[in-house]
């Protein structure tokens, strides 16, 4: 009888107890790549899916997206935002650089217009990045650009030995293509990087 008791007494005290509160969920906000947040986390989705055309179709869309924020660099004059844009851009085509030229061929007005700005603000690093992958997106002008690369490099070991020395020379323009050789190992590229070590 006494257990009886005891048993209803935990079962209304039981009863008498708050009721369960509802659980509110927030659905997750759609993922924007024009946002940086979202754009890295893409990226980093990108780097684990294995080649092929899935992965392509997701580096296409991230290159989108990063082409837009560049285009909007060059129209409020910040290069130096776009030469970060840029290397995120050119990033993505690093595990696979001979690819770069189709994967970017709908940007070569854009980069035109990048090099240009980099042209105007004396940025030499990005303006060398930019004219690589113009090489590799308008391979009928790939001469020219390679040409203009030689200048930009000819250019700043000039005036590195001008303010140096003799001993300084191939060491500024080293240093202006080992970013991008690392970045986008092309072929033609590394052998040229590779060249200029041997001379210095």
């Amino acid at each position: 009888m006494v257990v009886a008791r005891i048993a209803l007494a935990l079962a209304l005290l039981g009863a008498c107890g708050p009721a369960a509160r509802p659980r509110v969920g927030w659905p997750d906000a759609p993922v924007t790549l024009r946002d940086d947040s979202d754009r890295d986390q893409a990226i980093d989705q990108m780097w684990v899916m294995p080649a092929g055309a899935e992965r392509d179709r997701s580096r296409g869309a991230i290159a989108a997206a990063i082409a837009r924020r560049i285009a909007d660099a060059i129209e409020e004059d910040r290069p130096f935002a776009a030469a970060l844009l840029l290397d995120q851009l050119t990033w993505l085509w690093q595990s696979d650089p001979a690819t770069v030229g189709r994967g970017l061929a709908a940007h070569g007005e854009l980069l035109a217009h990048l090099r240009a700005m980099f042209a105007k603000s004396g940025a030499l690093e990005p303006a060398i990045q930019t004219l690589v992958l113009l090489a590799e997106v308008e391979p009928a002008r790939r001469a020219l650009h390679v040409t203009e690369i030689d200048e930009i490099l000819a250019f700043a070991d000039d005036l590195a030995i001008a303010d140096n020395g003799v001993n300084a020379g191939r060491a500024q323009p080293l240093v202006l293509l080992q970013p991008t050789a690392l970045t986008l190992p092309l072929p033609w590229l590394v052998d040229r990087y590779v060249r200029l070590l041997a001379e210095r």
